[in-house]
């Protein structure tokens, strides 16, 4: 099967920094911060010119190794990338219109940690961030405070902060699919899934005959859970009140969409300019992104494309997303959701796309931390 052309990019032969054990003080007014000596590159000093010292990289993600990832890479400029890796939940900060942004981490000693560094507490200054994990949990205890302090300190990342957070909001992201479709007109095989919004609120119930109750089968999805979580199909009326009933007595808004029988499921993804598409099956869930899964590798077409570029628009630019879509036996084809910059990898790729990843980062990094050295 076809893949969209693009650039081979060799994973990089990298290690993990060393880390020096010795620590220094760095000043705020009104309070000192004592750090490790890793935050140092991003401070300035009469050892290291400001445009070649290190530039800091605030990775939240759990899963990949981004030191290794990233390794010895620099910027035009010469400087070194320096990563700190970490989980939303180990996070706290500070931001002041004169102190500036510092990023608080929390030693994790229990996990199985990345880099050494990973187990101490310290306290940094990022110069650009990537996010890789979702700034929610299942339970709807979400870190929309850390989010709001990082954008208002205005630090640059991959995706930018403010899509971050406007991502996390599932009805307005469909509308903006919905803005999307507008767009780009009828001429596709691809539209976006009808769905109703219900916002569950107190007294409610008042208006319960206003619409015409949702088509059965149906899939009843509960707030901006993710990961088939949140998620349930009903197959009659009966189910729908059944659910209703639970959801009610909860305060998330919930959606009703149709359930729509298919014959596979696949994914567009887009990694800076690089669009590939694959499919993915579960043998054992409906939901298909659980249970016993399989991926293929699935041909991009023009309207891959077209979807994938148009939705890269939203809020401002999404430098990682991917779109899920069910593929119906008629040839119709129903875009299910977007996913933004958390979004997972297919395994049979999962190395290259890193590396795809790293470099929008760094390109980003390059368009807004540095100047070019002169040849």
């Amino acid at each position: 099967l076809g893949l969209a052309q693009a650039t081979s990019i060799r994973p990089s032969q990298a290690r993990k920094h060393n880390y020096s054990p010795h620590t220094h003080t760095y000043t705020c007014p009104k309070r000192t911060l004592t750090a490790p000596a890793y935050p140092r590159a991003n401070m300035s000093s009469s050892a290291a010119a400001p445009e070649t010292r290190p530039r800091m990289l605030l990775v939240i993600d759990y899963a990949t190794n981004w030191y290794n990832v990233f390794g010895k890479k620099r910027l035009l400029d010469g400087s070194r990338v320096l990563v700190e890796q970490a989980e939303w939940k180990n996070l706290s900060l500070e931001f002041g219109a004169e102190e500036g942004l510092v990023v608080h981490i929390k030693g994790n000693p229990s996990a199985e940690a990345h880099s050494s560094r990973q187990r101490e507490t310290r306290a940094v200054r990022p110069d650009f961030m990537l996010v890789r994990n979702f700034p929610t949990n299942l339970h709807g205890l979400g870190y929309s405070a850390l989010l709001q302090g990082l954008i208002a300190s205005g630090l640059p990342s991959v995706n930018s902060l403010l899509s971050v957070f406007m991502c996390t909001h599932r009805p307005l992201l469909y509308g903006e699919l919905l803005r999307v479709q507008e767009r780009i007109g009828p001429d596709t095989p691809v539209r976006v899934v009808p769905l109703r919004f219900f916002p569950n609120a107190i007294g409610s119930a008042a208006f319960e005959d206003a619409l015409p109750p949702p088509a059965t089968p149906a899939v009843v999805k509960v707030g901006s859970t993710h990961a088939g979580y949140g998620k349930s199909r009903i197959r009659d009326e009966a189910d729908f009140e059944d659910i209703r009933s639970v959801l009610q007595a909860q305060q998330a808004y919930y959606t009703v969409e149709p359930f729509i029988e298919h014959e596979y499921e696949y994914r567009i993804q887009k990694i800076g300019p690089h669009v590939r598409c694959f499919r993915r099956n579960s043998s054992t869930c409906w939901k298909n992104n659980r249970g016993n899964i399989s991926f293929e590798d699935y041909p991009v077409k023009d309207h891959h494309r077209v979807w994938a570029e148009e939705c890269a628009k939203i809020y401002g630019g999404l430098d990682i997303l991917a779109l899920d879509v069910l593929h119906c036996a008629d040839g119709k084809e129903v875009l299910l959701e977007l996913n933004d910059t958390a979004c997972g990898l297919m395994w049979d790729h999962e190395e290259e796309d890193r590396e795809l990843i790293a470099e929008i980062v760094l390109q980003s990094m390059n368009e807004k931390l540095c100047t070019p050295v002169a040849s």
